[in-house]
């Protein structure tokens, strides 16, 4: 498995802009973003991204990492700090708790990809295989349950954890809607439903069964699927 750092899906979000210059938090021995440097370093401005780039990525990797070895409830924004090389106040400019840094960090997951291939089926079956790959390659499958088995303890987290799903089950639902639209399914399937039964059997081996996650499961999901949500399965030539 990939760790948080693999290029395959760590993407550049935002960069925040970190406010002054000169000593920071934590004083000498760090640069104006939070990165360790040597206090006689001199000129330690690389070229490339800017330091505030490099910093913010540091961070939301180091959150990643550690959100994958500890869960949500070991998450400290202190070990964050210490795990990045910069000083929690650099944290704390950024973020106001750990649980939008969190959240943060896992919108560098890569969505899965939603093709329109003209057929639902064909859509299914690559959106499952893409889930698989960001299952195996990405820490989702170690982070997520920590999440989900928190969330009933922390109202902010619920709250930001239900914006990160609904925000992922959006294109899953587009998908669906246009499969209606090309009459594939009727006009009554409930679509939400359908969002369900496509994620529900990765949700069920992840949280409850440890079971494999791997490709034998694509077609009946995909038959299942299209059967829930009052479609017609084709004969398999």
């Amino acid at each position: 498995m990939l760790g948080v750092h693999s290029p395959q899906w760590v993407a550049r979000f935002t960069a925040w802009p970190v406010s002054g210059g000169g000593r920071n938090d934590s004083g000498a021995g760090r640069d104006d973003g939070g990165l360790v440097v040597s206090a006689g370093s001199g000129n330690f401005r690389q070229p490339g991204r800017p330091r505030s780039d490099r910093v913010h990525e540091a961070i939301l990797d180091a959150t990643l990492e550690l959100l994958r070895e500890t869960g949500f409830s070991g998450l400290a924004i202190e070990s964050v700090a210490t795990r990045a090389g910069v000083g929690k106040a650099t944290i704390y400019r950024r973020w106001t708790s750990k649980v939008p840094l969190v959240i943060e960090a896992m919108q560098r997951i890569p969505e899965i990809p939603t093709p329109d291939t003209g057929s639902i089926a064909d859509d299914l079956t690559e959106v499952l295989r893409s889930s698989i790959d960001v299952l195996r390659s990405t820490p989702l499958a170690h982070v997520l349950p920590s999440l989900v088995g928190e969330r009933n303890r922390d109202a902010e987290l619920s709250e930001a954890l239900d914006g990160f799903v609904a925000e992922r089950r959006r294109p899953l639902l587009r998908m669906l809607e246009r499969a209606v639209e090309r009459g594939e399914l009727p006009p009554d399937a409930d679509l939400e439903l359908g969002v369900d039964l496509i994620l529900g059997p990765f949700v069920v081996r992840l949280f409850f069964t440890a079971g494999p996650v791997d490709p034998d499961l694509v077609q009946p999901i995909v038959d299942a699927v299209i059967r829930g949500l009052g479609g017609v399965v084709e004969a398999k030539r």
